[in-house]
């Protein structure tokens, strides 16, 4: 073989290569059947069906009955959800299993400009005669200001590309339609999981066993003065997994103390993968 015909074929396989990593390992179901409570609380769905996004840390999962699908994420890392609350973060459901972004569900929604949570209704440090605070101290007080922001902020979801006069702002809960619900209380991780009606996707005969492709986005974030200052509760990295699938904590101790990698902030951060569709009315 000629030595351009080889450097042609190393080139096709090196693309080839590429193309299969542009999404992750595809999902499919299995024989177990998940009984969903749409709850916020990721309890039911069983461990091994979670997949984690290398860059964002974050968890997730895919299902489905004959009436929804059904998308859990666990979001282990306190800077990526205080990202997310100050971008917004974009789930999208492409049907013809490629990366098109025209079909989707906001949440969290990005504040309208000035309308977000401000670095001054954060909670201030607690220390004691000038002495280091510590860390379970920091870490009550980084939580106390994520849960004052979620109930801000997390009141809404917003919806395009499922039907006429979208996209439409609307609350978390409305029967008959998308629905998020998320937890977000006294441990580090953040739980969300969304319900979506497969009667929003299309007929049942042409979903079944259907693949389609599920991408998330957390918006780039637009540096402003003030940010990534302690006050703010920016300034630490905290972008490190925590030890246990379910909620570690680690990752808030072991980052926090460290410097955020401002790039990851700033930059907008996507995953995707695909999913077949089974039993759809059935």
């Amino acid at each position: 073989m000629k030595p351009a015909s080889i450097i042609f074929a190393i080139a096709c396989i090196g693309f080839s290569f590429l193309s299969m990593q542009a999404f992750a390992s595809p999902i499919t179901s299995d024989t177990s059947i998940i009984h969903h409570v749409q709850d916020g609380k990721l309890l039911e769905w069983p461990t091994e069906k979670f997949t984690a996004d290398n860059e964002t840390k974050i968890k997730y999962a895919i299902d489905n009955d004959n009436r929804n699908l059904y998308i859990a994420m666990l979001i282990p890392n306190f800077t990526t959800q205080m990202k997310m609350m100050r971008t917004g973060m974009t789930l999208y459901i492409d049907l013809k299993a490629k990366k098109k972004e025209g079909r989707g569900i906001e949440f969290p929604v990005k504040p309208d400009k000035g309308q977000g949570f401000s670095s001054t209704e954060a909670p201030r440090p607690v220390r004691n005669d000038g002495e280091e605070q510590s860390s379970s101290r920091r870490e009550a007080n980084f939580l106390m200001m994520r849960n004052s922001m979620a109930i801000k902020q997390l009141n809404t979801i917003k919806i395009f590309g499922f039907g006429e006069n979208e996209p439409v702002q609307q609350v978390l809960d409305v029967p008959g339609s998308i629905r998020v619900a998320y937890k977000c209380d006294t441990t580090e991780a953040m739980e969300i999981e969304y319900c979506i009606p497969l009667s929003l996707l299309g007929d049942a005969a042409g979903l079944h066993e259907k693949l389609i492709s599920i991408g998330c986005k957390i918006h780039a974030m637009e540096m402003r003065s003030g940010d990534f200052q302690g006050g703010s509760g920016m300034g630490d990295r905290g972008m490190r997994s925590g030890g246990r699938s379910m909620g570690g904590r680690g990752g808030m101790r072991s980052g926090m103390g460290n410097r955020m990698d401002r790039e990851s902030m700033m930059k907008e951060q996507s995953f995707w993968t695909k999913y077949t569709v089974i039993d759809a009315g059935n």
